[in-house]
């Protein structure tokens, strides 16, 4: 099974993605800082990253550097989480080495074409609410 971690300071955002995740067979592991998204990082060894690009207190772009020097993330797939209107913030990462970026808000369908492309297609169905 495949292991996500969430790296975002949002309860809303992480709540939204969880529920996305849940159609994909995934482990599902949240943080809400970068010393625990590290901390996460390094206990879990993650397949995929999804980052929030203006983490409070710190910037993703400086949580990615340090996620890269975790010798179990080197090379694992970053999915940048940026707001619509963040296009410098965007930028500035997207040169920092990430997969790519998911523009907030987004969509099942957004979702599921960025996310699938590193986990694959959804294996269940949308649950109903």
């Amino acid at each position: 099974m495949k292991t996500v971690l969430m790296l975002d300071d949002s309860q809303v955002v992480r709540a939204m993605v969880t529920r996305h995740l849940e159609r994909y067979t995934c482990r599902v592991v949240e943080a809400t800082s970068a010393q625990e998204g590290i901390k996460a990082a390094r206990q879990h060894a993650p397949d995929l990253i999804l980052l929030d690009a203006s983490l409070a207190g710190v910037g993703g772009r400086d949580v990615l550097a340090g996620l890269r020097e975790e010798p179990s993330c080197t090379s694992v797939p970053v999915i940048v989480l940026v707001a619509a209107d963040d296009t410098e913030v965007a930028r500035k990462i997207a040169a920092a080495g990430v997969t790519c970026r998911l523009i907030k808000p987004f969509g099942k369908a957004s979702f599921d074409a960025t996310v699938g492309g590193v986990l694959g297609a959804p294996s269940r169905p949308e649950a109903r609410r």
